[in-house]
């Protein structure tokens, strides 16, 4: 079973008070690599009742989804379908959208094959609870490509404009960001505050200023990797 990682994130009352006056709402986004360079971040979570202690599960199960939605415009994704995966599964998209799963992939990652002719947009899902699997990542998959997708145990957390849905782009901020790495930690603790911006420890990060291009650091381009 995977380690299971969290982020707790306080807020004085003070700033609790200032962030729901503004209207902002807690947005986490994943970090991922793939070997296609038009690669999109989207939203897992919106959280619009956050409090001043928020525990936020980084651990979850994955999904590769499939749309013929065109993914632009600040809309949410919706997944016309949805396979559990895991990593070093290489998943094929058959005629009519549909997807077969199997093992002897890329270490880390998973592959998605198109032996149709057709363009599509596929990506990784969180799997959170019971509902349904939560796009974090998604590529164009053109006619007979392959696209490969690593997911990071790096996660970016920022308060930002009310009205972004979960699965829907992010670009960018209207508040300090905060990126953490949570690749040899369990847990990590953050603070926010609405005049000093984030303040942390229990794992490697950094702050991203307000207004910053934040799809460059969470959709990164990288070769292929070899096969498990």
């Amino acid at each position: 079973m995977a380690e299971v990682k969290t982020i707790n994130i306080t807020l004085s009352d003070a700033s609790l008070s200032d962030l729901k006056a503004l209207g902002y709402t807690l947005y986490l986004q994943r970090a991922f690599q793939a070997t296609n360079a038009e690669g999109v971040p989207l939203v897992v979570m919106a959280i619009p009742n956050y409090l001043s202690v928020n525990a936020i599960p980084l651990s979850w199960p994955y999904a590769a989804f499939i749309t013929d939605q065109n993914i632009g415009g600040g809309a949410a994704v919706h997944t016309d379908t949805t396979v559990a995966v895991t990593l070093g599964d290489v998943v094929t998209v058959e005629n009519g959208m549909q997807l077969r799963v199997a093992g002897d992939g890329f270490a880390g990652a998973v592959a998605i094959r198109n032996t149709t002719k057709l363009l599509f947009y596929v990506g990784l899902a969180a799997i959170e609870g019971e509902g349904w699997p939560q796009p974090f990542a998604a590529v164009p998959l053109y006619g007979l490509a392959e696209d490969v997708i690593t997911p990071l145990d790096t996660f970016m957390v920022t308060f930002s404009t009310d009205g972004v849905q979960a699965g829907s782009p992010l670009q960018y901020s209207m508040s300090q960001s905060l990126m953490i790495d949570m690749s040899g930690a369990a847990v990590a603790n953050a603070q926010f505050d609405t005049y000093k911006g984030w303040s942390f420890n229990g794992a490697p990060g950094k702050t991203v200023p307000a207004g910053t291009d934040l799809f460059p650091l969470l959709a990164r381009e990288a070769p292929l990797t070899e096969e498990a």
